[in-house]
């Protein structure tokens, strides 16, 4: 099993504070500003974890989430958003199809407890 994470943020300031904190519990992170890399990263590392800002200007990431799950009858990947501010009826959205929510800056602590 590897320990890859993937974070998907075009907040530097976000990704470098998240990173940080995996970091220091051993999780080596991967970094993707772009689709195809976003892709390769996944197949080449044999990546299931994922952390997105859910605001992205490149992706929409319910979109690519949903498309990458429909590969595999059962849910291989573990998928985090990370908000400041999410509308209930996006919240409700991301928990359906069984993306965790994760509150930012309070709640980064948490995802090393889902990892």
């Amino acid at each position: 099993m590897n320990n890859y994470v993937i974070i998907v943020d075009d907040d530097s300031h976000r990704l470098n504070k998240v990173k940080a904190t995996l970091e220091k519990d051993s999780i080596y992170i991967l970094k993707s500003d772009n689709l195809y890399d976003l892709i390769s990263k996944i197949y080449k590392y044999n990546v299931t974890k994922l952390i997105f800002n859910p605001n992205l200007s490149w992706i929409n990431s319910v979109d690519f989430v949903l498309e990458l799950q429909k590969k595999y009858t059962e849910n291989i990947y573990t998928v985090f958003f990370l908000y400041d501010n999410i509308d209930k009826e996006a919240f409700e959205k991301i928990k359906k199809i069984n993306i965790i929510p994760i509150v930012y800056p309070n709640d980064i602590q948490n995802i090393i407890n889902y990892l």
